[in-house]
């Protein structure tokens, strides 16, 4: 499940330009969601999960330090309350989201004490949405992956520091 791509997000960012001097980096995890229920009587489904961790190296060997994530989930917060952070099931090989791919929209982002970003999608009445709620059901994992331009160097515990 894919995340938007404007800076760092857990899965879902803003679709943007290239930007010049930086790289595309892109972090996938897996992820068991807790299916919330809406409302009774309004349809709507609620995912809630662990999106990363801050300051632990991913599977691609890169830390993420505290500091970034509260600085890339603070550019997300606007566009998370204005239910503009659109969800896409699958990984696309272009590394664009698409609105037709979408699942979901990404309704809250938090870091908690211990450094764990805590994301919440409500999930959207799409083939796609579907699906992701049937594996959520079923107690399966959905990867998300988050993207973001950056760069990295290589500290001094050989994890690839992102900036």
């Amino acid at each position: 499940m894919m995340l938007p791509d404007d800076g760092l997000s857990g899965g879902v960012l803003f679709t943007g330009g290239m930007i010049v001097g930086k790289l595309l980096l892109q972090e996938v995890a897996s992820v068991r969601f807790q299916l919330i229920e809406g409302a009774a009587g309004s349809g709507k489904h609620v995912i809630r999960g662990e999106f990363a961790k801050s300051d632990v190296p991913t599977a691609n060997n890169r830390l993420y330090p505290r500091k970034i994530w509260e600085r890339e989930i603070n550019k997300l917060r606007s566009s998370i309350e204005g239910r503009k952070v659109f969800c896409e099931a699958d990984h696309p090989s272009d590394g664009k989201t698409k609105l037709a791919r979408s699942c979901g929209i990404l309704t809250n982002l938090e870091l908690t004490e211990d450094g764990t970003v805590m994301g919440e999608i409500e999930l959207m009445n799409t083939t796609a949405g579907k699906e992701v709620k049937a594996i959520c059901e079923a107690g399966g994992a959905v990867g998300v992956s988050s993207r973001g331009y950056g760069s990295t160097s290589v500290n001094e515990t050989r994890y690839r520091d992102w900036e």
